[in-house]
């Protein structure tokens, strides 16, 4: 009996530690655009990370800005795991090209009202974070209009030196160049 209770345990501990290292921006970029094709889908794929912290929300923010489009073909990926867990009707998804801020961003306000947006933006100081065009930096600033309606943290991106200084300075090349409707520093 206590072999079984120990084994239990350490498969308990196992699965906490491969869920504390599971980052929910790579495993959404990995199914690709189908995520966000509607509420529901995006729903039950988000809701396998709850609680939705702060930080897992500005991975997430970084994997969708840095494949906004021109992710390679994952509907075969987002098929194969919604039939994994019983979705019905995939195989009527249209071909999709980017991500769907509507649904992204609607879903997320809907299991986790309480996201700090400014919060989230401060937290882009990640590995991985990278902006690699101008359109990505549009994209990320679309994002953000749609989430938060309060102006955008300067100081998230310019009051201090990141860890991530390839990250910053992709976000603040193409800052620079921005018109000031998407961007300011003002």
């Amino acid at each position: 009996m206590e072999f079984n209770e120990c084994e239990e345990n350490d498969f308990d501990a196992i699965l906490a530690d491969i869920q504390k290292e599971m980052n929910m921006g790579d495993i959404v970029k990995e199914l690709g655009y189908g995520c966000t094709v509607d509420v529901s889908q995006c729903k039950e794929v988000l809701s396998l990370f709850l609680p939705l912290t702060d930080n897992m929300l500005s991975k997430l923010l970084g994997a969708i800005a840095h494949t906004h489009a021109g992710l390679e073909d994952n509907q075969s990926t987002f098929l194969t795991f919604g039939a994994a867990l019983g979705y019905n009707n995939l195989s009527e998804l249209p071909p999709l090209n980017s991500w769907n801020i509507d649904v992204l961003i609607d879903t997320v306000k809907n299991i986790a009202p309480q996201t700090n947006w400014v919060r989230v933006i401060e937290n882009l100081d990640h590995e991985g974070f990278y902006l690699p065009s101008e359109e990505a930096f549009s994209f990320l600033m679309s994002v953000y209009k749609h989430a938060c309606k309060e102006p955008f943290p300067l100081h998230a991106v310019c009051g201090s030196v990141w860890k991530n200084t390839e990250g910053q300075l992709s976000f603040l090349k193409y800052a620079v160049s921005a018109p000031p409707e998407m961007f300011t520093f003002a």
